[in-house]
């Protein structure tokens, strides 16, 4: 190859706008393409080294074709390091404002830099992480792995599934009580029939002020999927029948879902309803788990089975 495009940036963050540009610089032909990002003085390279390179390496992962090369301090030393190696040497810079990222508003980056931004605590995982218990992290984790994946297999957009798995149980672990007077004073619309939800269906409604008020998460697909996780609802969207169902069926759960998880895989509606049914036999048997008998569900179950 004679030619070689640069995609200089100065934040460690790969985003899927960005791989999408070095996908379209590798279509004009012959000509190799290689993500740099250049050393600077803002507060976003404390971060080490090795962990900026990672994140990179993670979001290049799928894509062979596109490399990365050591940082740099500057464009011209990026340029002069390829000089007389290429005929042509063409510098794409990225300004780009990543905030939505690093504050867990917008999750559009490959599953591979989530799953190292979570795991190595970064950004909004760091602030994340503290409204979770160790298993129940890791539960929401799954979930939001197994949510990209059944939206990836479905042609859905897999990082709003992603997005909504992540954040879904995070006033899960908030006390019962104090949640229970909050969402009944601030839902009066759905509980003015003195509706008989159990305790651990008002996380549903008590995360969305978390999420505004923590995160200011705007996007309504994801808000309205977490709304209704746990009792499900008449009229439900691909992204909340997909989060109800991996909520149920994540592979850390106490039973064998995985016909269950390659149903859902396959056909999310079809899988969605056998999910349902399963739920709607499990939670009739076992009383003690709480009523059943509110209107989200009862519409959930008569919309669906």
């Amino acid at each position: 190859m004679n030619k070689i495009t640069l995609i200089v940036s100065t934040f460690p963050l790969i985003t899927n706008l960005d791989i999408q540009l070095g996908l379209e610089e590798l279509n004009k032909g012959d000509r190799k393409v290689v993500y740099i990002v250049l050393k600077g003085d803002n507060k976003d390279n404390l971060i080490p080294l090795e962990t900026r390179r990672l994140i990179l390496m993670k979001g290049l992962f799928p894509y062979i074709n596109l490399e990365y090369n050591q940082l740099v301090s500057s464009i011209e030393e990026a340029k002069a390091y390829y000089q007389g190696k290429y005929e042509e040497i063409e510098i794409r810079e990225i300004k780009r404002d990543y905030s939505p990222y690093l504050e867990g508003r917008d999750f559009h980056f490959p599953i591979q830099v989530f799953l190292t931004l979570v795991n190595e605590n970064l950004y909004f995982a760091a602030k994340a992480r503290k409204f979770y218990s160790y298993a129940r992290y890791q539960h929401v984790i799954r979930v939001a792995t197994l949510s990209y994946n059944i939206c990836l297999n479905n042609n859905l957009d897999p990082c709003l599934g992603m997005m909504a798995g992540y954040y879904h149980d995070i006033t899960r672990s908030a006390s019962s009580k104090n949640q229970k007077l909050r969402v009944e004073e601030k839902y009066r619309d759905i509980f003015y029939n003195n509706e008989k939800f159990p305790l651990w269906a008002y996380h549903q409604f008590s995360a969305l002020e978390v999420l505004d008020r923590k995160f200011h998460i705007e996007d309504k697909i994801v808000l309205d999927a977490i709304k209704c996780h746990t009792t499900g609802d008449k009229n439900m969207s691909p992204y909340a029948q997909i989060l109800y169902a991996a909520d149920k069926i994540e592979p850390g759960r106490k039973w064998h879902s995985e016909e269950f998880i390659k149903m859902m895989m396959t056909d999310y509606k079809s899988g969605f309803k056998a999910v349902l049914k399963a739920n709607k036999e499990f939670l009739e048997e076992h009383s003690d788990k709480g009523s059943i008998n509110n209107k989200m569900t009862l519409d959930c179950f008569n919309c669906y089975l």
